[in-house]
């Protein structure tokens, strides 16, 4: 989720934003790690997901899509790669800084959450018994 798209085996982003995740910086906004509202452009989660190299993902396709029905869409990117759904249980501190990103962006004037776009596998698909559950 976080967006390796782009990123080769040296984990250099090549720069490349294909069309579907072109930014639109009058309808599409991202919360930054600061807590601040900004145009969204990829990749999108270089300063959340910041100890590893980001490039293209999901959102910004899924945020293209979403304008068309809901005029100015507000991004809370909160991914970090390479990790498992464990770490994301109540009170861990990745769940606990999602929940903080959250807030902050419906304090700051969205009306509410509307959706929430989620990709979790990899880390989870190593090992048979993590996969079945």
């Amino acid at each position: 989720m976080a967006g390796r798209g782009g990123v080769d085996k040296s984990k250099i982003w090549d720069g490349v934003v294909p069309p579907e995740c072109s930014p639109d910086p009058s309808k599409i906004y991202r919360l930054n790690a600061r807590l601040q509202w900004e145009p969204a452009l990829e990749p999108l989660h270089h300063d959340i997901d910041d100890k590893k190299t980001c490039g293209v993902g999901p959102g910004m396709s899924f945020a293209n899509a979403a304008k068309e029905r809901m005029g100015v869409v507000g991004l809370v990117p909160c991914a970090v790669g390479e990790t498992a759904i464990k770490e994301w249980g109540r009170g861990t501190p990745l769940y606990e800084n999602m929940v903080k990103r959250a807030a902050t962006a419906v304090q700051d004037g969205a009306d509410e959450i509307k959706a929430l776009l989620w990709y979790q596998g990899e880390s989870d698909a190593l090992m048979q018994h993590d996969a079945e559950s």
